[in-house]
This record gives structure tokens, sequence and C-alpha cells, in this order.
């Protein structure tokens, strides 16, 4: 999509919607840690990158201790922290509570909990609206509005003001840490909290606080956050911030996934309510990583809106529609479209982030176990190199929803991105992957601690039936954590499949947390055999097996903790070619070793690029794709030829790729960038 084009409307009138019983139920996680705490500087950053994952989904408060060590955000508010500290008895750091209890480490913190609890609905939702009164004093107007039936109970309401990112320029403490976020400053009501009785059904309970913006404090950093709380069970019943975005969604739709063929509308269809008082502005943005001969629009309200950006004007308490129509074309994909809604003006709110997948028969799709992983795009990179003629990205929760409503017919190969995330063999997630596999759907799965997390003596995750789809679907035993010294990943040489990989690498991607499994086949199993070791040796990093009925590839460690670009390509080439029966032979080993592309020059282009070739023996063939792995353009590459030239004046900026081909091989591939 192309279109960019700001507009801005009169007021509508929005269509009314039934409401729902029941608000929006936000995560509060309650962080206990500390500024000299080793073991926070290690789990924190963990926690952190899940955070940012769902920072619309979740609230976080920071208070930081008094021990082990020195700690100067403890110090500007000691007797307040400690007060928390003491509330729910924590005894070491760090710590985390989510609701008012399950209290585990940072790192074990998972995107299941996560989305448990947003699944769920809250009796009542909060409002918190901001505003600075002077350069040293902020007002704060807080509404509960009830929504259903509130459990009788001690109920009060805690108000905090909580500093967004605090950055030192060296480490205020000793465990190195220099960036903290959402620091706990100051309570606005008492730390017993004020009491709070629900309001009638559709009527809200409202709250007003003054406070002065202490020295030390980042203005433009502070927002203020209200939770409701049962000072018997310590349950959290909801919360909201005064950098939540004031708009409520409700979907109309089962699931946020379908499938449709080329030239049908797939229509997801919801409603959106404003929670402002006054007359807001909000901004609308629809992106996607569809073919070019896909289209798509907005629903806002009364209009249908064809443009991927728009700008409205709403007044507080509107209702009104809120989707998107998607038409696909004859491109295959199973397409992802993100409808953003932020507040205009409003740089710390958090935008409504609402995603939907539309499928029209793809074969290879690839299932993220966390929310959008920074590394899952090597899972792309990888199915484009291999030359799929479509795939798609797509989360967990949507997978489980597609088998769920048969929206996934037709995929042949599950590609299970696991990186370093808990839990990855989940019961839910099993039982939808053991019905496509006794469908014959072959699976990729590859992570770091999957066998330790089913197998491990210490793991919390492990349920009967992971334990039973590791043995008898993957084929595996755990054999051991794995270290430091499992650093080169090397190819069982004598594997028709997987033995002309290229060693590589194995990088410590999470930063110290580096745990290559050590796997062997299951001893009772008559499929599996090794693909991967550990430096040449016999400790064994990868293994599949072929039941006849499925095919299965398992990895202990991440594709993005193997070393180089083409190491990563090459074994998701290698996995492709076995999952769609695609042999490979020691001519595509000789063509990989002597045909020379060199890469493009100049890079970045503007207008025209050359690419030097050598030793073209026979004719090829030169294949441009764009970044999602859809093809651009295609040329002969004649027996002989020595450069090819690419003019990139009609190309749109961006990173492409470009591969050369014979009978069927990818001989090689690169990368390239184009910029006006």
């Amino acid at each position: 999509m192309k279109n960019v084009l700001p507009i801005i409307f009169l007021l509508f009138s929005a269509t009314l919607i039934v409401n729902a019983q029941g608000a929006h139920k936000y995560v509060l996680f309650e962080h206990f840690t500390q500024a000299s705490c080793g073991p926070c500087a290690t789990q924190n950053p963990a926690f952190q990158r899940l955070y940012l994952q769902n920072e619309s989904q979740v609230h976080h408060i920071a208070y930081h201790t008094s021990w082990p060590g020195y700690d100067p955000m403890y110090e500007e508010n000691p007797s307040e922290s400690t007060s928390r500290v003491g509330y729910y008895s924590v005894s070491g750091v760090p710590d985390m509570l989510t609701n008012g209890g399950d209290s585990k480490s940072p790192a074990n913190v998972t995107q299941a909990d996560i989305d448990a609890i947003v699944s769920e609905t809250s009796p009542i939702s909060i409002s918190v609206e901001e505003e600075r009164t002077t350069d040293t004093e902020g007002t704060v107007n807080i509404s509960v509005t009830t929504h259903g039936i509130v459990p009788s109970g001690n109920w009060v309401i805690r108000v905090a003001v909580i500093e967004k990112d605090i950055v030192y320029a060296s480490a205020p403490g000793s465990n190195g840490e220099k960036e903290f976020p959402n620091v706990f400053r100051k309570m606005l009501t008492s730390m017993g909290g004020e009491s709070f009785t629900a309001a009638a059904m559709g009527e809200s309970t409202d709250f007003s606080y003054t406070f002065p913006i202490q020295e030390g404090w980042n203005p433009e950093q502070l927002y203020v956050l209200a939770f409701v709380q049962n000072e018997s069970t310590k349950e959290v019943l909801n919360s909201g911030s005064s950098i939540d975005i004031p708009v409520q969604h409700t979907s109309f739709e089962w699931a946020n996934i379908k499938q449709v063929n080329a030239g049908e509308t797939a229509s997801f269809a919801g409603s959106m309510e404003t929670l402002f008082k006054s007359s807001q502005t909000l901004l609308f943005s629809l992106t996607t990583d569809a073919p070019e001969d896909w289209s798509a629009s907005m629903v806002i309200g009364e209009f249908d809106l064809p443009i991927d950006y728009a700008q409205l004007p709403f007044g507080g308490g509107e209702l009104a529609n809120l989707g998107i129509n998607v038409v696909p074309g004859e491109s295959k994909a199973l397409a992802r479209y993100e409808l953003t809604v932020t507040l205009a003006d409003a740089p710390l709110v958090y935008p409504m982030k609402l995603t939907y997948f539309v499928n029209n028969g793809v074969k290879d799709v690839i299932v993220d176990n966390a929310t959008n992983p920074d590394w899952g795009h090597q899972f792309t990179d990888g199915l484009a190199f291999a030359g799929s003629e479509g795939y798609g990205r797509i989360s967990k929760k949507a997978f489980v929803d597609g088998v769920d409503f048969q929206v996934l017919n037709g995929v042949e190969n599950v590609y299970y991105n696991v990186g370093w995330t808990f839990p990855s063999l989940d019961d839910q997630f099993l039982f939808r992957m053991m019905n496509k596999m006794d469908a014959g759907v072959n699976l990729l799965i590859m992570g770091q601690d999957i066998g330790w997390e089913v197998e491990g003596d210490n793991s919390t995750y492990s349920t009967p039936l992971s334990r039973s789809f590791y043995r008898n679907y993957m084929h595996a035993e755990y054999v051991a954590d794995g270290n430091a010294s499992n650093s080169i990943l090397t190819a069982v040489s004598t594997d028709d499949d997987f033995g002309h990989l290229i060693n590589t690498s194995i990088i410590d991607y999470y930063g110290g947390s580096f745990f290559p499994d050590q796997i062997i086949p299951d001893p009772s199993s008559e499929y599996a055999t090794p693909i991967l070791n550990y430096n040449n040796s016999s400790r064994i990093a990868g293994i599949k097996a072929n039941t006849g009925q499925y095919k299965l590839v398992y990895v202990g460690i991440g594709l993005e903790m193997m070393g180089t670009e083409d190491s990563r390509n090459l074994f998701m080439k290698a996995t492709y070619d076995w999952f769609h029966d695609m042999t490979t032979d020691i001519e595509f080993d000789n063509a990989m070793a002597n045909i020379g592309m060199a890469q493009n020059h100049p890079n970045p282009s503007d207008q025209l690029t050359r690419i030097d070739l050598a030793n073209i023996s026979h004719n090829a063939v030169f294949t441009l794709m764009d970044a999602a792995g859809r093809k651009v353009m295609e040329q002969t590459v004649l027996a002989g030829s020595t450069q090819i030239e690419l003019n990139t004046a009609y190309l749109q900026s961006g990173i492409y790729v470009y591969q050369l081909k014979a009978d069927d091989a990818v001989l090689a591939t690169k990368k390239l960038v184009v910029a006006h």
C-alpha cells in the first residue's frame, strides 16, 4: 500500500454498538529490583523485551529496594518503597508480581502469562487524565467506570507517579545497569490506598489529586498509574494510566485470522469507544506486508477508507465502527495487517495496535512464539532464499485460532520460531500442532532451552502432553543445557539432506543466557537421525525424522543464533527442500563453490547498478525480489556473461534480494539497497 493521504473529516455520527459486559483487562506487573543486584541486570532485559512487545496491554511499576547495595532511586523515596516491599513480603530481588499475585523472577514471565490475563475482561475500566497546571505541579483526574458486577471485597484504589525512563550516564549501582524503566516515584494516595466503592452499571466513581513535581524528576517522562486492589487477597481488578490511549476496542470477530480466495473480501469488524471527556484528534494508520496486488481499507465510523493514514477528530464518549477490509490478489501470501490508533500530540501515550492475518492458500507458515521478535525476519529471508512462492508469519495465538476455525487449510509446512521464549510447548499449541502433523503437516522447531523446558530437572513448564510430544512427535531426548563450549554448528556430512551445510559459529544472542541444548534421537524412535553437531563432536545439536506421515526438523538453538546470514539461509533452504521433496546433490555444492556473483556496485543504488559475474558456464536465471520475497523482475543470463546492469530508478527505496539460479538450484544470493 503506497497511499499516504492525511485526511481531516468533520465530526461524524457514530454507529451505536451494544456495549460488552466487561472492559479490557490490563496486566499490572509490580517489579522489585535494585541497581546493585547482579541477577537483576541479567534478568531485567528479558522482561523489558517482553514488556515492549506488549506495551499497550500491560502496566509496569518498578519499586527499587534498599538491598543488596546502593540505589539512588530507592534513596529518593525509601519509606514508600519499603512499605510496598512489606505489603507483598518480598524477600529477594529481582521479583515480579502479576496483578497482585503469582510471584516469579522477571525472566520467567511469559507471553502466555500476558495472553491469559488479556483474554479476560474486567468489571471496571480506569481512565486517567493528567494535566500540568504549572511547571512544578500536576493534577490528575481518575474515572473508574463500572461495566459488570464487581465482586464483594475490601477494595481500595492506589495512584502512583511513575517516571517512564531514567537513564544514567554511568551505572549508579554496582550491577552495570544504566537504564531503568517505569520507576516508582511517589504514591498520591496513602500507601494503604483510598477506599473504593463501584458505581452503578455504566456510571463512574471519580478521584482527583494534585502533586508537586520534585527536583530530580524529569517532567517530560512522568505519568500517573492507578489500580484497584483487594486488600484481603491482593488481587488487582484492573489498572489504568495517563499514557494509555483513551480508546477501548471491541472485536466482533471470533478470531483475527481469515482465509479467502483471490478477489474475495476478508472483513474484520469491530467498534471503538473514546474514553476521553473533551474532543481529541486520533491518528489511524494501516501497515501490511501483503503483496502489491492485494488491497485493503480502514473502516472508521461510517467511512470505508482505501488509504493507509487518516487523521480524525472525536468527541468524548463516542462509539464508532473500527475495522478493516482486505481483498487478496492472485499472489499467494499469508499477510499481516496492523491497524494502529494513536493520540495526536501525546508522545508518551501508547498506541492501540490491532493485528489481523489473511491467508489465501499458502503452504509455508512461520509461527512466532514471541510477539514480533526482532529476529523473525530471518525466517522470511530464509524462505525467500529457498524460493517459496507463498508464505507468511503469524503469532502463535493466530495459529491456534487458524487451526480451530479451519483457515489454515492448505498449509503443508510449519516453521516454529521459538528463539529463547517460554513456554514453547504449551498444551494449547500442542493440541493444534498434533492435529496438523497427524494430517501430514511438516514441522521445523528451533530454539534454545526447548529440551530443558520439557525434560530439565528444574523446569516449571513441563506438562504430560509436552513430554509426550517431545518424545513421540519430535522424536528427541534431552541430554544437557549446553554452555559456551558449544560454539560451532557442524553438519553431519553423511546426511543426504543437510550434510552439505557449511560450519557456522553460534553467537551469544541473548547476552550471557547461552544454553544450546544437547539432544539425541529418542532411543525408542525408529525415525530420527542426527543432522547437526556441536564443534565436530558427538554432542548432537539437531535431528530430523520422517515418519512417512510428516517430517520433523528440531535444532537446539534458534535461527538467530546461527552466526552468518549465509548459514541461516542455507539451513532454511535445506529444510524447505526436504519438506518439499526437492533433493540436494553434488551439482548444487559445486555450483555454490564455483559460480561467482559479486555484490552490486554502487550499493545503495539510485539509478543504475552493476553486478559482476564469473564462471557462468551455462544459461542461468537472474531474479530480483522485494524484502517480502515477492518477485519484482526476472531475466535470463546467458552462458559466458560477465556482468548484469540493473536499472533501479523505477524501484521504491528499500531492501531487495537478488538470486542467480540454474536448473532450479539457487547458486548465489545477495542483498540490494535502493535509496532515492
